[in-house]
């Protein structure tokens, strides 16, 4: 196969990409780390713990949300199993996810446990230079009997990560 070489330059002469193609760079990544198990058992959404905060440069930049949360859910077999995440920015709701957990139930006691998937990804537009904080919310469909979100169980490896990346326009 031939090599076709732009503008009769070899393959090494290339330094840059023509001007009509349009690309987004990375600017900046700002990650956190949370280790610190929380339980949240409210039918109105709660603030947990994996919360972030990103300045962009320019009210252009697109800023990509990238969560991987270590989340598991546990409710008695008698209860409703629908568990819910939420991404915000600020006061601004991006996303919701709804989950349902089914598992078997705990030799010890009437609790069905189970994994809830907390993977999100968002590109938001933020349209701000200023400081902007995006945070993880989670509710249970009921109360009774110790329905829980469960953030960063007893796991060893039980960490969440939030990760910001700031895209320019």
């Amino acid at each position: 196969m031939a090599i076709i070489k732009p503008n009769n330059n070899t393959i090494s002469a290339i330094t840059a990409l023509p001007a009509a193609i349009t690309t987004g760079k990375v600017l900046q990544v700002v990650n956190g780390n949370f280790g610190t198990e929380q339980n949240i058992s409210s039918t109105s959404y709660q603030d947990s713990a994996v919360t972030l905060n990103i300045t962009p440069s320019s009210s252009s930049s697109k800023v990509m949300v990238v969560s991987a949360l270590n989340t598991d859910g546990y409710v008695n077999l008698s209860d409703q199993r629908q568990f819910y995440l939420r991404l915000n920015r600020d006061s601004t709701v991006l996303m919701y996810k709804q989950i349902q957990i089914g598992g078997e139930k705990n030799p010890t006691n009437n609790y069905v446990y189970g994994s809830i998937d907390g993977s999100m990804c968002y590109l938001d537009s933020p349209s701000t230079t200023s400081q902007v904080t995006y945070t993880i919310a989670a509710k249970v469909s009921n109360t009774g009997n110790n329905c829980n979100v469960r953030f960063n169980g007893t796991s060893s490896a039980g960490h969440s990560t939030l990760t910001l990346m700031e895209i320019s326009a």
